[in-house]
């Protein structure tokens, strides 16, 4: 919604140069190749898989705190987290991940983590483990009604 405002800004600003403001794309891929790095700046974020993608393709990453990056970025531990609504830490933290982008390969592996391939075995995992002990709980209850096996009065 205030992509033309800010448009108008990084023109006003003379950064056309340096800002690239490409608007949604569903197949982003050949954005992460070129890109030095990754901002998120929203203001709530469940999950946010495009971390994660920026994340594979090994960009450096800079994200407001809230609560999808937080658990991805590890509260900063693969990538830079600034507060909610302030510009002047979101633009320090930019300059300061394009002067020290870090190691791409710790940002790769961190994506692993939520991959396909980690992820459904992981949930499969936690859903027999839920089922189990739904199972146990039913037959729990039926010993509790019938102790001898058999049918209750």
């Amino acid at each position: 919604p205030q992509q033309g405002m800010i448009a108008r800004e990084v023109k006003r600003l003379g950064l056309e140069d340096r800002i690239s403001m490409p608007g949604y794309n569903r197949e982003p891929w050949s954005a992460y190749a070129t890109a030095k790095m990754f901002a998120l700046s929203s203001v709530s974020e469940p999950f946010g898989n495009v971390v994660v993608e920026a994340m594979a393709f090994g960009l450096p990453v800079v994200a407001t705190a809230c609560s999808g990056p937080l658990e991805i970025l590890k509260h900063g531990r693969f990538g830079r987290i600034v507060s909610l609504a302030d510009e002047v830490q979101l633009a320090q933290a930019i300059d300061d991940t394009l002067a020290e982008p870090g190691d791409p390969e710790e940002r790769r592996k961190r994506a692993d983590a939520f991959s396909f391939a980690v992820r459904v075995p992981a949930y499969t995992s936690l859903i027999d483990e839920v089922l189990g002990e739904c199972d146990r709980r039913v037959m729990r209850s039926i010993d509790t009604v019938a102790p001898s096996g058999g049918m209750s009065p």
